[in-house]
């Protein structure tokens, strides 16, 4: 008895109930049994699309297609039933495909919307007339859809799914969702704020903040989600921000911090947090040898040897030649206990921030945003999206505006760091805060920390840690 295959499918099945697919099923079903076969087993393909693919090797993109195709190369099928021919493919070249399998095994197949013979020169006919025909409306609607999709970005309306951070109604309506919002806005200011990307996923992570599908974050996935124009109620359309079109939806974070963090994430002359390796310790790459020069690093111990040894847990170590080494916790302890004091002076403020701290702080938020929006436009102008006379002029007026911000930055003399980690509740501010800004603090009140070596037989000396400020 000839065994025969019943496939499926529906291309877009946006409530995955299967019901399309049932209908066919059913249908095929029945013609199976008129003419007489035996149903070996029934293939199905639900939310899957026929044109994705080109020849029977592009199978992946519809898995119980291939698995069919290679069951009939085997020989354990005899013939294919299907509701439509159109459901079995939908371009020319795999019809051609299939013709020949047929006539390299002698398959049969039968359609519920009209019998097909590829034995004959005229069932063969009309498959190739029913592939052609069924191409050429694909296109069709790819072309339709493509302007749809057009039209809606320049409308400034979302054309994609649902983003992360934000709910969408029926009618198309989106709202920030409330925690997802909030996690790209601390990520965007802690990340301003001197954070590593991989210390905020680790963070998050520990937390137990993931992602919608419940995997972790990633430094990576974090830098593009804070990459994402959309954040900022910009739209794009082919991968291109569209100049002057606002999107429809509420924003997460406001186009100056979003410029910013484009500048910090993504700016040649730059620090780039995805790249940077998380530090674990505050003071590697900043404290130097006392001996050669070199740079100091951090040496943890097994709790083995320590025990065997006597030695402390973690030390800092010269990364070159291993000249000094000194218990992390003590310098630690050491270094904090400065800084703290210096914070707590009272022209901690004058250093850190000058006469009028506000000033201060929205000059230099001001220039980075400036700066930001002219590297843009440069890049837009390079890219021919925008007109390099209309680049010119509005870089222009960005200069007039970085050099007004500029001259009152100068007259509240530039500050180094956030102007409220330093004060009478330094310490507080100090605990609060994480280890990346911990680093960017010591870091900015000094020009250099050497450790030198231990003095034999002596105990820890202070002075044996010199500390540099800067001025």
């Amino acid at each position: 008895m000839t065994r025969a295959a019943v496939y499926v499918r529906i291309s877009k099945d946006s409530e995955a109930t299967g019901l399309g697919v049932e209908r066919q099923r059913q249908d095929c079903l029945r013609l199976l049994e008129r003419h007489g076969w035996s149903l070996a087993q029934t293939y199905c393909d639900n939310d899957v699309s026929a044109t994705k693919g080109g020849r029977l090797t592009y199978g992946a993109q519809r898995p119980q297609f291939e698995a069919m195709m290679q069951d009939v190369q085997a020989g354990r099928l005899d013939a294919i039933v299907v509701w439509d021919l159109d459901r079995l493919t939908r371009t020319p070249r795999e019809t051609e495909d299939i013709i020949q399998l047929a006539d390299d095994t002698g398959l049969a197949l039968a359609s519920v919307g009209g019998e097909v013979d590829l034995g004959k020169p005229q069932g063969r006919m009309v498959a190739r007339i029913k592939a052609s025909t069924s191409r050429h409306e694909t296109e069709q609607a790819s072309r339709r859809l493509r302007g749809k999709l057009a039209e809606r970005a320049a409308a400034g309306l979302s054309h994609s799914r649902v983003a992360y951070g934000w709910t969408r109604d029926a009618d198309g309506t989106e709202h920030l969702d409330p925690e997802q919002s909030a996690l790209v806005l601390e990520a965007a200011t802690r990340a301003l704020a001197g954070d590593s990307l991989r210390g905020l996923a680790r963070d998050f992570n520990a937390a137990g903040r993931l992602r919608p599908n419940g995997k972790e974050w990633t430094a990576h996935l974090l830098r593009q989600v804070l990459l994402r124009p959309r954040n900022a109620g910009r739209v794009v359309h082919q991968e291109k921000v569209l100049p002057g079109v606002v999107g429809q939806w509420p924003v997460i974070l406001d186009a100056d911090t979003f410029d910013r963090l484009q500048a910090l994430l993504t700016g040649p002359e730059r620090r780039s947090n995805v790249n940077r390796t998380a530090r674990a310790h505050l003071l590697t790459g900043i404290a130097t040898c006392g001996v050669c020069g070199g740079r100091m690093t951090a040496l943890v111990r097994s709790a083995a040897y320590q025990r065997k040894w006597g030695m402390p847990g973690a030390a800092y170590r010269c990364e070159d030649q291993h000249c000094v080494q000194r218990s992390k916790a003590t310098v630690d302890a050491l270094i904090t206990g400065l800084v703290l004091e210096r914070l707590t002076q009272p022209d901690a403020l004058v250093a850190l921030a000058g006469g009028d701290r506000d000033a201060v702080a929205a000059a230099s938020a001001e220039l980075e945003a400036l700066e930001a929006r002219r590297a843009s436009i440069l890049a837009l102008v390079a890219s021919g999206d925008f007109d390099a006379a209309e680049g010119a002029q509005m870089a222009t007026a960005l200069r007039q505006q970085r050099d007004a911000a500029q001259a009152r930055l100068t007259a509240a003399m530039p500050t180094a760091l956030p102007v409220d980690v330093a004060g009478p509740d330094a310490e507080a501010r100090w605990m609060a805060a994480s280890l990346d800004q911990r680093r960017a603090i010591v870091a900015a009140l000094t020009e250099s920390i050497v450790v030198r070596p231990t003095v034999p037989g002596k105990r820890f000396r202070p002075e044996d840690i010199s500390v540099t400020w800067r001025a």
